[in-house]
């Protein structure tokens, strides 16, 4: 079985099994495709306010309303140049920061070789006193110890103290090794501030890429259904709009046809319950929420 991960050994692992865990694994980066301003204006275009705002101007242009309406289409292209900005500079922020070019010192077959993180495999021993110290891969410290910046993962400033776990050691194969002790283990995304033991500092690498818990953070915050509670919370809102509109509409219609003593011809009253809908969500609220979407996330 070629997802089977070899034996745990501080000699490293055979170049036959570094070549199979290459395939099975790839190699250790991570990247995200950025999409182009008609790829992000297609998936963004059938959102619920969009699809709102469309209607709200072909009912007020049937209505005659054309000043308004042309006020609601400005409103739209602001809203959409907005969002659009706004995903297409988080694409390229996101691509920035996984821009790594970083070499480390890995034992194999008992030798040192000096080679580029994207050829870690889960299964190496990385001597990292001999490397950068900035980590591309989920490990666990197996010789020496050292202080460790996590504010990159955890937000906390403060340095923390890693130390070997003998234990690790002990396992015969690698998929039984979990990261739940974080007294000797060490993240992608942060990195190694000082050695605190006078030989080597050595990490086996458990997991790579986007299996890390940075790489899981990426992929999840990358996703397509991926959503905010700001997000959340307005589609409940403008489902909640939805339905006072689809109640007034109705109501209108009852009383425009069939309660006055002159009823309202069919079009006109259609008209007319139509506008009372569109009144349920103001033109302007797709652009408040785009903009205090934005400058949440600047805040946080």
């Amino acid at each position: 079985n070629p997802l089977k991960r070899p034996e745990i050994s501080l000699d490293g692992l055979r170049a036959d099994d570094v070549l199979t865990l290459q395939k099975v694994y790839g190699p250790n980066e991570m990247k995200v495709n950025s999409e182009t301003y008609l790829e992000i204006f297609a998936k963004n275009i059938v959102d619920p306010f969009y699809v709102f705002q469309l209607f709200t101007i072909t009912v007020w242009v049937w209505s005659g309303y054309y000043i308004y309406s042309a006020l609601a289409v400005l409103i739209s292209v602001v809203i959409i140049s907005i969002a659009l900005r706004k995903k297409k500079r988080e694409f390229e922020k996101l691509e920035k920061n996984l821009e790594v070019e970083n070499s480390v010192t890995v034992v194999r077959d008992g030798c040192e070789y000096y080679v580029s993180h994207t050829e870690l495999v889960p299964g190496d021993i990385v001597i990292l006193n001999k490397s950068s110290h900035y980590f591309t891969f989920d490990g666990i410290l197996v010789e020496g110890s050292a202080f460790v910046d996590n504010a990159l993962l955890t937000g906390v400033t403060r340095p923390s103290y890693r130390y070997p776990d003998p234990d690790v050691l002990l396992q015969e194969r690698l998929e039984k090794l979990t990261l739940t002790n974080h007294n000797n283990t060490i993240f992608a995304g942060t990195n190694m501030i000082t050695p605190q033991s006078e030989g080597d500092v050595k990490a086996l690498v458990v997991n790579i890429g986007f299996l890390t818990e940075k790489g899981c953070a990426i992929r999840e915050e990358s996703c397509e259904n991926y959503s905010y509670s700001l997000d959340k919370d307005s589609m409940t809102y403008f489902k909640f709009l939805i339905v006072i509109g689809t109640i007034a509409f109705f109501v209108a219609l009852l009383v425009l046809l069939w309660l006055p003593d002159e009823p309202m011809e069919g079009l006109v009253a259609l008209q007319a319950a139509l506008r009372l809908v569109t009144l349920a969500i103001p033109p302007s609220l797709p652009l408040a929420l785009t903009i205090a979407f934005m400058w949440s996330m600047r805040r946080l």
